[in-house]
């Protein structure tokens, strides 16, 4: 059952666009990328690294949410929770970015089920 969920919210997330820049869109290719590999650990990094939480958008919480997710699915039982709450707080800090970002919104409905 949860294996089910957490493979809706990543059909979810990897389904909403992002707007982007030339080079968010090169960081979004990289990190989707990753995630594409199973390899959501190391797309967090990416996303770490070049692109600070100060200056982190709406949309780049939201990717990082993808990462984290990614991550989640690949991880250990015990490592599932936090991850799982880290996914949930940058998807809460993506809709305080912008309450206008239904991918981040969903993923916390499913989030929340």
């Amino acid at each position: 059952m949860k294996k089910r969920i957490h493979s809706s919210i990543l059909f979810l997330l990897l389904l909403s666009p992002l707007p982007a820049g030339a080079e968010d869109d090169a960081l979004h290719r990289e990190v989707q990328q990753l995630i594409g590999k199973g390899r959501g650990g190391e797309a967090v990094e990416v996303i770490e690294r070049r692109s600070p939480a100060d200056m982190r958008d709406a949309d780049g919480w939201f990717l990082l949410a993808q990462a984290y997710h990614d991550w989640m699915d690949h991880a250990g039982l015990l490592r599932k929770r936090g991850l799982a709450n880290k996914m949930r707080r940058s998807l809460e800090a993506g809709l305080a970015a912008d309450p206008d970002l239904d991918g981040a919104r969903q993923g916390l409905a499913e989030l929340e089920r």
